[in-house]
């Protein structure tokens, strides 16, 4: 693999490690029809024949989970007879479950402000109890109840508001002081406060801002009270919620900062990071909250069509867990669940070591690797191999004159060679040499005079006799020699490439008189 396509999938991999994705979602169930855990068949039979019940008008709305429980608020149509409902967060069976009326049938009923009339914002704190919203009625207030959901889910109504309609969402907000639940009423232009210990419930203003969505942020102190603008993308902030707390009746919200979507549904985890849904917007997308307002991806899904389709919610072990709704297509509804914190929306340091370690791999030793062989390979360019011809060894030195070196013969008579061997060396007493191919040079090589490497001119000195002229310039100029005692000089032709021929004797014959001539040289 070479080291871009390395970088690419190193890259990838890192912005997975950012933020979790479609792939890091597990679905759990489906269905393309939501349907009630009915007392009997007749019954069900009674309510699809008169549509008092209508599969199709099921919408989820809000969401909290605890253990193996999730719990779901419908949105109330007047064919929804029940709007507090659980599904469990696993099944034995291959069949999806079907939504049971909580905690029972005989707890909901509408017009009868003894019991859930219409469900909204859910909350479960940190002792187990399921904080429920109630809307309330024509004839009943809003309220607040409370189920035990570790004792047998025992249901406690704990305060009638003194408005009815238009309550819709609530956070929890447990201090050493008390327990307060903070509660929009999208109508008005206030934020509700309830206090558990002293079960009294006051508002407070924030002038000109109506909000729909509300989240807290984690429990250390300042807590921030997050706020979705009803009316605009705005998102602000309440700076602490102490002061919500002591009684104020009114506050200055901050701006934070604009989503590219109206928000229909937020939420912070344990860790800081913000989720948001959006009104007929088919993505959620994040924002960590200890930095400044930027809005990134989180999770899409191309096929919904919905007024919201998402809703969403954390366990204790900050699972986070989702239902997706899609008015158009199949399946009509997901229930989907992901691990999320910090390692899955910020990258953790022994991932950042990882990918160090993975590019030091993938992309630094691959190119030490490569560049050692683009320089072997040109030193190899450089150095040719021994049976190369001799003409690729020779190289011309217009700026320099030939330098001739006298050369003495033995009593066979061979003539004196001229030959460029760039510095002096000895002479060899004994010379072999391999058989090199004749290749005739071209006539135009040799315009300036021709330089021997030194290993060309060994090769030269034991080539046999052979006459040649050079073609273009006439016969090769020949270098005043003295005689010796052996005889008169005869001129030699200088000889630069020529075939070796095996019908003379080689040097290495001891009985030629030249070559034991050699032999004694210095």
């Amino acid at each position: 693999m070479s080291p871009f396509f390395c970088a690419i999938f190193l890259l990838d991999l890192s912005s997975l490690a950012i933020c979790t994705g479609a792939d890091n979602f597990s679905q759990i169930f489906e269905w393309n029809e939501l349907d009630y855990v009915w007392p009997s068949e007749a019954n069900r039979t009674e309510v699809l024949q008169n549509r008092t019940f209508i599969p199709d008008n099921v919408e989820p709305r809000y969401m909290a989970v605890y253990g193996t429980r999730i719990f779901l608020s419908l949105f109330k149509y007047n064919n929804i007879p029940v709007t507090l409902v659980v599904l469990p967060t696993s099944s034995a069976s291959s069949a999806a479950p079907k939504l049971t009326p909580f905690p029972s049938w005989d707890m909901n009923g509408n017009g009868d402000c003894n019991k859930i009339e219409v469900a909204k914002g859910l909350q479960v704190d940190s002792v187990g109890r399921l904080w429920v919203l109630d809307s309330g009625s024509d004839k009943c207030n809003d309220k607040i109840w409370t189920i035990d959901l570790i004792n047998n889910d025992q249901t406690k109504l704990i305060h009638r508001f003194s408005f009815r309609y238009f309550m819709h969402d609530l956070v929890l907000d447990e201090t050493p002081h008390g327990t307060f639940a903070y509660i929009l009423h999208k109508r008005d232009v206030n934020i509700v406060v309830f206090s558990l210990e002293r079960n009294q419930s006051w508002t407070v203003d924030t002038p000109g801002i109506v909000f729909y969505s509300i989240a807290l942020s984690p429990k250390e102190e300042p807590r921030h009270l997050y706020l979705g603008d009803w009316r605009s993308k705005e998102l602000y902030s309440i700076r602490s919620t102490a002061t919500l707390r002591n009684g104020t009746r009114t506050a200055n919200p901050e701006l934070i900062g604009k989503w590219t979507a109206l928000p229909c549904r937020i939420l912070v985890d344990n860790n800081g990071n913000m989720l948001a849904a959006f009104f007929r917007a088919n993505y959620v997308h994040y924002w960590n909250t200890s930095q400044p307002f930027e809005e990134q991806p989180f999770y899409e899904d191309t096929g919904l069509e919905s007024s919201c389709p998402f809703t969403f919610a954390l366990d204790q072990n900050g699972t986070l867990w989702m239902i997706s709704l899609n008015y158009k297509g199949k399946p009509r509804y997901r229930l989907l669940k992901a691990a999320v914190g910090a390692k899955s929306l910020k990258a953790s340091p022994e991932l950042s070591v990882i990918l160090i370690c993975s590019i030091v791999f993938c992309v630094i030793l691959p190119s030490l690797v490569i560049l050692w062989l683009i320089l072997r390979h040109r030193r190899n360019n450089n150095s040719l191999p021994s049976n190369t011809n001799e003409t690729q060894e020779m190289s011309v030195f217009p700026n320099e004159p030939p330098e001739y070196h006298e050369v003495q013969y033995g009593d066979s008579g061979g003539a004196a060679e001229y030959e460029n061997v760039g510095a002096e060396e000895g002479l060899y007493d004994e010379v072999k040499y391999d058989q090199v191919g004749a290749t005739p040079p071209s006539p135009g090589l040799y315009e300036q005079p021709i330089c021997l490497s030194p290993r060309s001119a060994r090769r030269v000195k034991a080539m046999p006799e052979r006459p040649r002229t050079f073609e273009n310039f006439g016969e090769a100029p020949l270098a005043p020699v003295e005689n010796d005692d052996v005889g008169p000089p005869e001129p030699e032709p200088l000889y630069d490439e020529v075939a070796p021929d095996y019908s003379t004797p080689r040097f290495d014959d001891t009985s030629s008189e030249s070559a034991q001539y050699l032999k004694i040289l210095p």
